[in-house]
């Protein structure tokens, strides 16, 4: 079997093995987006402690390694690190950003309470027409606040 640093890309989309580095980043962030420390991981794995952080800095792993990895972030194929994947070239990834910009809006938000929510939305561009009522004319908070509503605002 060809060990993963020993394969070369010809172009950008022919799908490849991961090379060792491309490994060690996906396994830093697969870790990081669990909120792991390389000991909990080396735990989880089996593995130990001195392993995963080689693996973290590309150093080349074994199958066995790479595997017990795989199991520890409970991947369905637990050879995800040893199969061929295509990876997307430049183009492509800023081609398909530009399409989900396009068909994506991007919300902003703001935490807001009732006499908060009136006041932004009476003052608002083209929020006038929403409600005429007077801030006023709402209800003083009770003791326990009810939890604040949210704004979102597009952005542009």
């Amino acid at each position: 079997m060809t060990a993963a640093h020993d394969v070369k890309p010809t172009t950008p989309t022919e799908p490849r093995l991961l090379s060792p580095e491309e490994i060690g980043q996906l396994v830093k962030s697969y870790r990081g987006v669990h909120g792991w420390t390389q000991e909990v991981l080396a735990e989880l794995s089996g593995l130990q402690t001195r392993t995963i952080q080689r693996v973290e800095q590309g150093n080349p792993s074994s199958l066995d390694t790479r595997r017990a990895l795989a199991h520890a972030f409970e991947f369905d194929d637990i050879d995800y690190f040893n199969t061929l994947k295509r990876i997307p070239s430049i183009e492509e990834v800023e081609k398909w950003k530009k399409r989900f910009d396009r068909e994506h809006l991007l919300l902003d938000t703001c935490p807001v309470e009732g006499r908060q929510l009136l006041t932004r939305m009476q003052g608002g561009p083209d929020m006038g027409a929403i409600c005429a009522m007077n801030v006023a004319e709402l209800p003083r908070p009770h003791r326990t606040p009810l939890p604040p509503l949210l704004i979102l605002r597009a952005i542009a």
